[in-house]
């Protein structure tokens, strides 16, 4: 198998068997209170890409490994880029489709790489973007932006969470 192929295959089952049940009501699948910027959340939502192997700009990422779990925060509209000395920029959407008023919402992108030497040791960098409320039917349009990166990308996590006004 190729390690390509190997990496997408245990870390699609990996991500998919650990984020299920994400949007719990008490925002974690324990049940249990998920803390951002000081407040109890009350939705978080985690997604799983795959990303290239050579971002050009505007590039679209290669596919949802995860599916949408929220109905009332949408996360969507995603690039993937490189952007020159800048490094990479993961940018998208996030719209409030729920009947609620939203507060400190928070998108947090994680970059990982599956280091196949004998440390197995996973990089990962992140990096975080919040906006202060996002009214029903607004969208608020993130983004993030990293250095160039040492090691190679093989998938991000985006993960949002917000609160109830």
């Amino acid at each position: 198998m190729k390690r390509r192929q190997f990496i997408q295959t245990v870390g699609i089952g990996t991500a998919t068997a650990s984020l299920a049940g994400c949007t719990a009501p008490g925002g974690t699948p324990d049940g249990t209170t998920d803390v951002a910027n000081g407040d109890e959340a009350d939705i978080l939502v985690t997604l799983v890409r795959n990303a290239p192997e050579n971002p050009g700009p505007y590039e679209d990422p290669v596919g949802t490994v995860t599916p949408q779990e929220s109905e009332e925060l949408i996360l969507d509209g995603f690039t993937f880029q490189r952007a020159g000395e800048k490094g990479l920029v993961v940018a998208g959407d996030a719209t409030n489709a729920g009947d609620r008023q939203l507060q400190n919402v928070v998108v947090e992108v994680t970059l990982h790489d599956r280091n196949e030497t004998e440390d197995e040791i996973l990089d990962s960098a992140s990096e975080q973007t919040t906006h202060e409320r996002l009214d029903t039917g607004e969208t608020w349009q993130w983004a993030t932006t990293f250095d160039e990166q040492e090691f190679q990308i093989d998938y991000y996590v985006i993960r949002a969470t917000a609160s109830y006004v």
